[in-house]
């Protein structure tokens, strides 16, 4: 038990590293006003600050994973680690518990634990991405496909839960930007 705790708590801080915010103190006050990779790229035009900031939110969870494995070892673990990491990444109690939407950390995570499915997912979004040209509705309108993806691509069903529980995590958030740009 005291593993877990350990883990939650680790996992959200890891997760909770406020990337783009260190290399953009301004980054809440631009473009989607959301703390992640693409926000830095709109508003930030560079490519290299990008891939850094993005790199190092897919190392977090990557880094998740492997402590699950460490700490506890089951698929649980690492579905309560990387949610819990994702959490973080969303509200950073370094920043006034605001933060971004958790994707690059959950594309850390699938790195590891489902490649394949990654690949696929980031063909479907940009697919719908190209379409929209609207990242927060590319991102919406995915989430089903995705879950009939992984379903069909027949993941273990612990992948099934994650991807439930953090498509509900980061699409909440994208309705309500949707829903302020839409005012």
């Amino acid at each position: 038990m005291i593993n877990y705790v350990l883990l939650l708590l680790l996992s959200y801080f890891i997760g909770s590293f406020p990337t783009a915010y260190l290399f953009d103190r301004n980054i809440f006050r631009k473009g989607s006003g959301n703390m992640g990779a693409f926000n830095y790229l709109m508003t930030n035009k560079s490519l290299p600050g990008t891939l850094i900031v993005a790199v190092i939110d897919a190392l977090k969870g990557v880094l998740i994973v492997l402590l699950s494995n460490y700490l506890v070892g089951t698929n649980m673990a690492i579905i309560l680690g990387v949610i819990a990491g994702i959490i973080g990444h969303d509200y950073s109690a370094w920043i006034g518990f605001k933060g971004g939407r958790g994707l690059a950390l959950a594309c850390g995570a699938l790195l590891l634990l489902e490649p394949l499915f990654l690949v696929m997912m980031s063909a479907v979004v940009l697919l719908f991405f190209f379409i929209t040209k609207d990242n927060v509705k590319a991102g919406l309108i995915s989430i089903p496909f995705l879950l009939v993806l992984a379903f069909v691509m027949n993941l273990p069903e612990y992948f099934l839960v994650m991807g439930l529980l953090s498509a509900v995590l980061i699409s909440h958030k994208d309705v309500i930007i949707l829903v302020k740009r839409l005012k």
